[in-house]
């Protein structure tokens, strides 16, 4: 893994793989646009990178904490006058900071997906072109459905953070894993699902002792965390009196019951999860396979926490399904 990173690092220096960042960069900046533009506002910009948005959202605090010196810069640089005379939502100081994060987030995820790739089908041309696809499959999940494009700030980074810890658990780069992961379960805690999947990745691999040992660790620190989380935001308004989740179960069946939000469900994921489903036994990739077999119990659980017309609650399983379908393309 040390080797095939290093290696990794070196091609960035050269002109062929420059040229990739290039367009990853451009296509990034294009999709964070649309992104920004086609999706409708959910939480105050200012007041959740103010720490004064309504809770539980407002414990996914981690992009706030990182716009705010991004902000500050901005206004430094009197960049603010110059997007005021911008159309909405470009012409707002906070959300420009937050989308400079979605940028970052979005290019992350692209190369991680890459690197994936090319671990697993030793082919770096078809890892570029395929990495790219992310960006075709993301829009049915956060953009395309009315009431599943609501943008909050929280949301690609924290599909590059639930990939990204996978790989990390994945390739046994356990420090570094640890390091990242108190960041990510402060941008959401959609991460604790994770550790679940690395857990029965590896369990026959690992001794038990030592697998019961990292999933111990990892589920103290993100319940103290939340908890942290819990009294630092106490003041802060809530959503309909929801201090940590709303119980969702009831709507979520009536949803189910209704045909007009069928279309949004089944579009998931850019319909990949067809061929997927379809040539599951073509994928002989144990972690992918592991991890897309757990789909459904993260499925039980948003039915439960969050409204599941809403499918953008599914887009950290994007770059799974993507990899899954792109391998079995491969094949």
């Amino acid at each position: 893994m040390k080797q095939s990173f290093l290696i990794h690092v070196k091609q960035l220096l050269n002109f062929k793989e420059l040229s990739y960042q290039l367009l990853v960069l451009i296509t990034g900046i294009c999709f964070v646009l649309v992104y920004n533009y086609g999706a409708l506002e959910f939480l105050n910009v200012e007041s959740y990178v103010a720490g004064k948005s309504q809770t539980p959202y407002q414990y996914r605090t981690l992009m706030a904490w990182l716009a705010q010196p991004i902000v500050f810069l901005l206004n430094t640089l009197h960049i603010d006058s110059i997007l005021s005379v911008r159309p909405p939502p470009f012409n707002n100081v906070t959300r420009v900071a937050l989308m400079s994060l979605n940028l970052i987030s979005i290019i992350v995820l692209i190369n991680l997906v890459r690197f994936h790739l090319g671990q697993i089908l030793k082919d770096p041309i078809f890892a570029r072109l395929g990495s790219i696809l992310i960006l075709y499959v993301l829009p049915f999940n956060l953009i395309n459905y009315p009431r599943s494009n609501y943008w909050v700030p929280y949301d690609l980074s924290g599909i590059a953070f639930f990939y990204g810890l996978f790989l990390l658990g994945l390739y046994n780069q356990w420090r570094l894993f640890f390091v990242i992961f108190p960041l990510a379960v402060l941008n959401r805690e959609t991460v604790i699902f994770v550790c679940g999947i690395l857990f029965l990745i590896h369990f026959k691999s690992y001794p038990l002792k030592k697998s019961m040992l990292i999933l111990t660790v990892q589920v103290a620190i993100f319940v103290l965390l939340k908890t942290w989380l819990f009294y630092l935001f106490e003041d802060n308004p809530t959503d309909k009196g929801a201090k940590l989740y709303m119980n969702q179960i009831e709507p979520n069946l009536d949803y189910l019951k209704n045909p007009m939000w069928w279309p949004a469900l089944f579009a998931s994921f850019g319909f990949l999860w067809l061929p997927v489903v379809k040539y599951f036994k073509l994928i002989q990739v144990s972690s992918i396979t592991t991890a897309i077999a757990c789909f459904p119990l993260y499925l039980i659980i948003m039915l439960l926490v969050g409204q599941i017309v809403e499918v953008r609650i599914f887009s950290e399983y994007v770059p799974f399904f993507l990899v899954a379908a792109l391998i079995i393309f491969h094949r």
